[in-house]
C-alpha cells in the first residue's frame, strides 16, 4: 500500500502549475448575439407611447404619438427596437428604440371610465361604471 507513511492514501491527482496567458481577444459574434444584447421584448400588440427624439429635440408640437407594437426585426442590427403602427395616422414606423417607449397602462386607459360618477342619470339610478361614463359623455355631446 503507497502512501506517506502515516496511513494516509497517496495522492493521485496530478498537480499542475498554471501560467498567466494573454486574455483572448475581445470579439462580437453579429450573427448570434447574447440574449441581453437583445433586450426586453414587448408583447405584439402593447399598446405604448413612443417620443420621436428628433421631432422632441427640434422642437415640433406632435414628437409623442400612442402607438400599438406589431413586430420585432430578427436581426442583430436592430436589436433592441420595435415596428409600431401609429394609432392616428395608421403610418407603421420601423427601428423604434426601446428607450423611447413607454406601455400604456390600462389602468390609466380606463381612468375616466372607472372614476365616472355611478348616479349620473336624472333619476339618479346607480350604473356600471361603464354605463355612467357613456351617459355623461351622451349628454356632454348632446346639443
Amino acid at each position: 500500500m503507497s502512501g506517506d507513511g502515516a496511513g494516509r492514501p497517496a495522492d493521485t491527482t496530478t498537480k499542475t502549475q498554471e501560467t498567466p496567458t494573454m486574455a483572448e481577444p475581445f470579439r462580437i459574434d453579429l450573427t448570434n448575439p447574447a440574449p441581453s444584447d437583445l433586450g426586453p421584448a414587448l408583447p405584439l400588440g402593447t399598446y405604448v407611447l413612443y417620443r420621436d427624439v428628433d421631432r422632441y429635440l427640434a422642437g415640433h408640437s406632435d414628437h409623442t404619438r400612442a402607438c400599438r407594437v406589431i413586430d420585432h426585426p430578427a436581426d442583430y442590427l436592430t436589436a433592441g427596437r420595435s415596428s409600431l403602427l401609429d394609432l392616428r395616422t395608421q403610418e407603421q414606423i420601423t427601428g423604434v428604440p426601446l428607450a423611447y417607449l413607454r406601455v400604456l397602462d390600462p389602468a390609466e386607459i380606463m381612468h375616466d371610465i372607472d372614476t365616472a360618477p355611478l348616479n349620473t342619470l336624472d333619476g339618479g339610478q346607480t350604473l356600471s361604471a361603464a354605463g355612467a361614463w357613456l351617459a355623461a359623455h351622451r349628454r356632454d355631446t348632446d346639443c
